[in-house]
């Protein structure tokens, strides 16, 4: 048996098996209170950590917040006890897990499903419990595995399909699913067993896109160790009759990994191919229409790394640097903080091969295994930021190219009065002295730092290096809120209302724009959110329009008021929430068909007295609904059984629900099975009888503690409770008989909603007015106090930023993540309007640019974003550097895309050129290496020194360096962000240090110090 076939048997034995102990489980014990639920499943939680060969079980995300809400599991459900719904729970009990829609036939994970948004791993403690108390399925259990250099845990949830050919029969493809942790050799085996081979007459290929890619030789290697990725092929290799291995007379069409060791220490090695299947695993075969337009492999959620490849891929003068090797002169293999050089390098080999005019499309699966190897916040395949992964690519590369070999200690420079030139350049010199790379070269400029302490007015000044701006989006003081407002009248068409409030209003001063619109007191307007049907939440005066997310439905109620003539003793009004029910088949793989009751329409509020008997409130519930319900078409059961017999004579058999009773005994719901009759009733007939007749268009439940329990006639008062919630559940038949779902939908458009969604559609604003935001005066927070040494005290001063100086390649990263709401970050979907040419920045710098030019920047890449927080793609614009045309970069795909497209409302990060720099920057000479020398790091302990085929402006010789200080000489510098230790004597406690076997001892992080562009506890990094 293949792994593939036990893998597939083992999941349906632990399906049964475990279906059959739910049942049991669920049989044996009593239901237990939401109270003790959440308690057990809160114990268990706490006690859970990952060890590797755990397993662990997705679960499907709906039913995990239904089961959350239901038991209040955590704050965002936990509703407060004063809240004026406090006696109801918008979560019913859930009904039997439905893990069905995450998977396929063989319960493998659909492509599309994302952890945290479609689904949540469970301990297998916590599943246990859960499908013990509720049953259903099915089990999807997974292993917990180690990955990368830090042998980091994580529960594989998908394991890789791989597409396995044999030499001697190409066309033959056999499909299977392994861990990620399997051995190489264990792959080798299997597949032989499988294709009845011997496999000590074999040999195992990465055979990605139909090529030969890389001889597995270390057979103990795991198959993410060898770098195989999912939906890639694998080629077993058979001798020949001779014995001998097969000739291979093509070239690989890998080249960049022909080295004669793996970077995983393997002997693993490329080899020629003689091998050429035609697939559609990526065009890599064919060349492409232009040099460097060459699309990037998705090797498993990293679009986000394509994206950012591909911007700094047509980062020119970066681009030149590397195409003539020159990198390799400057490699600073001895730097800790920096990768030895190896990243360096291997960015070398992928911008090459991109740019050979060989491809159309290439994988950067050895750049993407060298970069997780240095920082293993990106092994694995989880999506993550592109500006996340630019930051510490840009980082890496700058340490790694360091010319700089001891760094001096350098204080901090504040101005104490001087003049800003001054104290800049001083900065920048400083700054320059520690480093000095082609990062500085190009990508660095300064920021001018003010702050002011509120107590004793002491300013400081600082100067600090930036490598990108990182720009808020302006944000209005209004919003508008889309409100859909339902009358105390049943006849009365619901509006829908566009409400302009100021975005620190309380829903109190809601309710009166909604009154001063509507003409409806204020007092008379219940305000709530609507979720799926259901009330999510009622909101309290004293709470802020800032609880209403974007995605919210919002609903506004009229309700009965008490005369004015004050006489509220003898009120006696409640105000019930009521939910409309009906009965739903569905049709499913694992279950069969199923008879749900699910939530329909919309929810209402009733005006209704508590002491009103079943009748009185039937009616009231009725009447309330009469604009869509016609009771006329009502037809009795009773009825429609005597017409039925008179027209067929069959003497067929109904149940109590007026479904007809086959000779099999199923019980039919189908509407073609249903008596066709027409005795009616008139509405006073229906008000009168319906309650009492055994056919009721519907039947009344009241929520009480979690719990339904069904209301009946028995003519005394129902002493029902202010918000206390009902559900309405329909009879099938009669909902379709008296039913209008047209008028239903029916819902008057105020103009104010127009102009709501118009003013959505065009929110918009320039990238100059990020600009202005980014050096807007601020306060800093509570969490962010400024240390005072004069008034030696923390405190909450005000900070300002000015840009300084600016580089030649301006990179722009816009804000688009941020905390708008306690629970979570939303995406802002601002469109910014960047220009494309002629971008003037000379009213927000204050000391100029790169050689003194006019500070004017051309866009030549993009890096996009699509999609929301927790997901989305990432893609990619860019201007080819050789015929000037943009072309759009989707992974593998690329496209020519005309300019004035570029700028949408998927722009994410900027990339920005400053007009005539080319022309400041000498020609960058090709590196030829030397044959006497016994490695390629040629630093010397000189650490300002000045290099062949690097600008003179940004070396600045110690000899004149007081002289360049007092001339204000500033040219580009880095974000300290990633500089931490500027300011320290030594680098001993580096991040990352090299073993004798080139595996890292420590990991080389992402510096996230306070930084001029880190405005204060803002973190926008994407985190997907």
């Amino acid at each position: 048996m293949t792994q593939e076939e036990g893998d597939q048997e083992q999941p349906q034995q632990q399906q049964e098996n475990g279906t059959d102990a739910m049942v049991e489980d669920a049989q044996v014990n009593e239901r237990l209170t939401p109270k003790q639920e959440k308690h057990i499943i809160k114990e268990i939680d706490q006690a859970c950590t990952l060890h590797e060969g755990d397993t662990w079980y997705i679960l499907e995300m709906r039913w995990w917040k239904q089961w959350k809400g239901y038991v209040k599991y955590d704050d965002r459900y936990d509703f407060d006890e004063d809240s004026q719904f406090s006696s109801w729970n918008p979560y019913p009990r859930p009904s039997q897990i439905d893990n069905e829609e995450l998977v396929d036939s063989e319960l493998n994970l659909r492509k599309n499903m994302v952890e945290s948004i479609d689904f949540i791993l469970l301990p297998s403690e916590i599943w246990m419990k859960l499908s013990g108390w509720y049953g259903g399925g099915p089990p999807l259990p997974r292993k917990v595995i180690t990955y990368g250099y830090g042998k980091n845990l994580m529960v594989e949830t998908k394991p890789l399909t791989l597409k396995v050919v044999r030499s001697t029969k190409l066309n033959e493809i056999h499909t299977v699913r392994y861990s990620k942790a399997t051995p190489v050799l264990t792959l080798k085996n299997e597949c032989c067993k499988m294709m009845s081979i011997n496999p000590e007459q074999v040999r195992v290929w990465d055979f990605h896109t139909g090529q030969k890619f890389k001889l597995l030789t270390n057979e103990n290697d795991r198959l993410d160790e060898s770098q195989i990725i999912d939906e890639q092929m694998i080629l077993i290799e058979e001798k020949l009759a001779s014995g001998e291995w097969p000739e291979d007379t093509s070239t690989s069409s890998y080249r960049s990994s022909s080295s004669s060791s793996s970077m995983y220490g393997s002997s693993s090695y490329s080899y020629s191919s003689s091998y050429s299947y035609y697939d559609n695993y990526g065009n890599r075969s064919g060349a492409p229409t232009q040099k460097g337009v060459t699309g990037l492999s998705n090797l498993g959620n990293t679009c986000f790394m394509n994206s950012s490849l591909q911007c700094l891929s047509n980062t020119a003068p970066l681009t030149e640097y590397f195409l003539a090797n020159a990198h390799l002169r400057d490699i600073n293999s001895d730097n800790p903080l920096g990768c030895g050089g190896k990243l360096a390098e291997e960015y070398g080999k992928l911008v090459q091969e991109i740019w050979s005019g060989s491809y159309s499309s290439v994988a950067p699966r050895n750049f993407k295994h060298r970069l997780e190897r240095f920082a293993t916040q990106f092994a694995g395949y989880q999506q993550h930021d592109s500006q996340e992964l630019l930051a510490f690519l840009l980082d890496g590369l700058h340490e790694d190219l360091n010319r700089v070999t001891k760094k001096p200690y350098v204080e901090t420079t504040e101005s104490n009065g001087r003049p800003d030139d001054i104290v800049a350049a001083e900065a920048w010199s400083g700054h320059k002295s520690r480093n000095n790379s082609i990062i500085v070269d190009y990508f660095q400029g300064q920021l001018k730092s003010t702050l002011v302490c509120p107590k004793c007015d002491r300013v400081s000044v600082t100067f600090d290096p930036f490598m990108y701006l990182s720009l808020p989006l302006p944000m209005q003081t209004t919003r508008i809120i889309p409100i859909t407002l339902y009358f105390l009248d049943p006849l009365k068409v619901p509006i829908k209302y566009g409400v302009t409030i100021s975005k620190v209003a309380t829903i109190g001063e809601l309710k009166k724009a909604i009154s001063a619109m509507c003409g409806i007191s204020h007092d008379a307007l219940v305000v709530t959110d609507v979720y799926n049907s259901k009330f999510f939440k009622e909101f309290r005066d004293k709470d802020s329009v800032d609880d209403i997310t974007e995605r919210d439905v919002i609903h506004a109620y009229e309700i009965s008021t008490p005369p004015d003539n004050g006489d509220h003793e003898n009120w006696e009004t409640v105000y019930i929430p009521v939910l409309l029910r009906r009965e739903e088949i569905t049709h499913s793989h694992y279950y069969g068909p199923q008879v749900r009751q699910v939530l329909f329409s919309t929810p209402f509020i009733l005006s209704v007295s508590g002491m009103t008997n079943y009748e009185g409130l039937y009616r009231a519930i009725l009447n309330q609904l009469k604009r869509t319900v016609d009771p006329n078409k009502f037809t009795t059961v009773a009825a429609a059984e005597a017409e039925n017999q008179n027209q067929n004579g069959d003497g067929d058999e109904y149940n109590n629900k007026g479904r007809r009773k086959s000779t099999s005994g199923y019980e039919s719901d189908s509407e073609d099975e249903l008596p066709q009759v027409s005795h009616h009733r008139t509405e006073n007939q229906v008000l009168r009888s319906a309650p009492s007749s055994n056919t009721p268009l519907f039947k009344i439940k009241r929520l009480s503690n979690y719990d339904e329990r069904e209301l009946h006639d028995d003519g005394r008062p129902l002493h029902l409770e202010d918000r206390q919630t009902l559900i309405i559940d329909w009879d099938a038949r009669g909902l379709r008989q008296v039913f209008d779902e047209e008028k239903d939908r029916e819902l008057t458009v105020d103009p104010t909603a127009t102009v709501a969604q118009k003013e959505s559609d065009e929110d918009q604003c320039s990238l100059e007015q990020c600009l202005d935001a980014f050096t807007t005066t601020e306060r800093l927070g509570e969490d962010d106090l400024w240390y005072c040494n004069k008034c030696q005290l923390f405190v909450q001063a005000t900070k300002k930023f000015d840009l300084w100086s600016l580089p030649s390649v301006l990179v722009i990263h816009l804000k688009r993540f941020s905390y708008l709401r306690k629970y979570w970050r939303e995406k802002l979907e601002t469109l910014v309007n960047y220009p494309t040419k002629g971008f003037d920045l000379s009213n927000h710098v204050l000391h100029g640019a790169a050689g003194d030019l006019p500070p004017i920047y051309d866009l030549y890449a993009v890096s996009n974003h699509y999609g929301s927080m927790g997901g989305g793609h990432y893609t990619a614009y860019a201007m080819n550097k050789d015929n000037k045309n943009w072309y759009k970069f989707d992974d593998n795909w690329t496209a020519p895309v005309s300019e004035k497209d570029v700028v949408t409302r998927s722009g994410y990060v900027l990339f920005y050129r400053l007009r005539g720099s080319e022309a400041i920057m000498p020609p960058i000479e090709p590196y030829v290496a030397d044959p006497n020398a016994n490695n390629n790091n040629t630093n010397t302990n000189n650490t300002n020194s000045s290099r062949t085929g690097h600008s003179s402006l940004n070396s600045i010789d110690s000899s004149d360096e007081d002289e360049n200080i007092h001339s204000g000489l500033i040219s580009n510098s880095i974000n300290s962000r990633f500089f931490p230790r500027a300011n320290q004597q030594s680098d001993t406690d580096s991040s990352c240090e090299m073993s004798d076997d080139d595996t890292p001892l420590t990991t080389v992080q992402t510096r996230n110090n306070t930084t001029p562009n880190n405005r204060h506890n803002e973190n926008d990094n994407d985190g997907l």
